[in-house]
């Protein structure tokens, strides 16, 4: 349980920071329709045309201004795929177009192409190997992609560039936690919280570390001065239920993780956790009841749909529980688990098939 809140809270916090800590020279067209923010690069003045690349200065320049031209066009028009293969033809042509790399990795990003993403992170990184923000969002992308070592060499790299900022600082501490570099996570969430004591995630984030240290009790003041400053969080209360859980306070766990869902009923984190801990008791009457629920807040979140699943099944119910599993496969990506749960379907399927042929 706490390794998934570890998860979440990493990636919530990246969604919330965006791109932050990326000063953006803007893009000469941008698209109100497509949404993408104004692409601005932090360069000197003598280095400006160079990292843009919009200078005429060689025979390529004509083709590749008409490709940067088409590229801003479909942009403004709302159709990114156009515009990355039209960019990407101005890149062949001249590869040192920082400004450009920077919005053709922001556009595979937006598409949810996020290896092509970081491809072209890296190549802008070739280009302009100390430009501030590029480590921070290649290693948003390298976590979301749980390569967290890739992640934290980014983040600490963006860290040196800007003499230890907010963005590269908050981001290098999640991962590290993520990581199990527990200790390490801890010490840089206590110097984050020494320059914004009233951030809710950092004391979060902390809690976590201390917890994972076996520190329950320094965790759970932790969570307490988060919810000081943030009552409604149901970050805090999941994550103060399952330090319960994993404590041995199963009620209060119960509690907790019924506050979560009280403060945000449409997050199916809170129920997960609550089906799970009914699952681990064997109380499958009570787990099948929050992951019906979970399933209205999270109709395509497949961890509910197997919580269901098996929840229904360990009740008898092996129709609906194979109807449930085959929702839950329509949502999966990991082969070797689809394999596990057709080959457990299966299972079920003869077993049935053999009770229903005895006299």
């Amino acid at each position: 349980m706490l390794l998934n809140a570890v998860s979440r809270l990493l990636h919530s916090w990246q969604n919330r920071m965006g791109c932050l800590a990326l000063p953006v020279l803007v893009l000469a067209v941008v698209s109100p329709s497509f949404g993408l923010a104004p692409k601005v690069v932090a360069v000197e003045p003598n280095q400006q045309e160079h990292a843009t690349g919009r200078k005429e200065h060689s025979s390529d320049s004509a083709s590749v201004k008409e490709k940067l031209e088409l590229a801003d066009f479909h942009l403004f028009n709302g159709n990114p795929r156009a515009a990355i293969k039209a960019y990407s033809e101005a890149l062949a042509l001249d590869p040192n177009l920082l400004e450009v790399r920077l919005t053709v990795a922001e556009l595979y990003t937006r598409i949810g192409n996020t290896p092509a993403a970081i491809e072209q992170y890296r190549e802008a990184l070739k280009i302009q190997p100390d430009q501030k923000g590029i480590n921070l969002l290649l290693g948003q992308l390298l976590s979301a992609q749980d390569d967290l070592d890739g992640a934290i060499e980014c983040f600490t790299k963006e860290s040196e560039l800007t003499n230890k900022s907010v963005p590269a600082e908050s981001n290098l501490a999640f991962a590290l936690l993520a990581r199990d570099k527990n200790d390490l996570a801890a010490e840089r969430f206590r110097q984050l919280i020494a320059q914004e004591p009233n951030n809710a995630d950092f004391h979060l984030g902390l809690a976590m570390a201390l917890s994972k240290l076996k520190q329950s009790d320094n965790a759970l003041q932790e969570i307490d001065t988060a919810l000081k400053i943030k009552p409604n969080s149901a970050e805090a209360h999941n994550l103060r239920g399952d330090i319960f859980y994993l404590t041995g306070q199963k009620e209060k766990a119960i509690d907790e993780y019924k506050q979560a869902i009280a403060q945000d009923n449409a997050s199916a984190q809170a129920y997960l956790s609550l089906g799970n801990l009914y699952l681990k008791e064997g109380k499958f009457q009570e787990s099948k009841d929050v992951f019906i629920q979970a399933a209205k807040a999270a109709p395509f979140n497949k961890d509910v749909h197997y919580g269901l699943a098996f929840s229904l099944e360990e009740l008898g119910d092996i129709p609906s529980a194979l109807a449930v599993y085959q929702r839950a496969l329509q949502q999966e990506t990991d082969a070797e688990k689809t394999a596990q749960i057709k080959e457990h379907m299966a299972e079920l399927q003869s077993k049935t098939v053999q009770k229903q042929s005895k006299p």
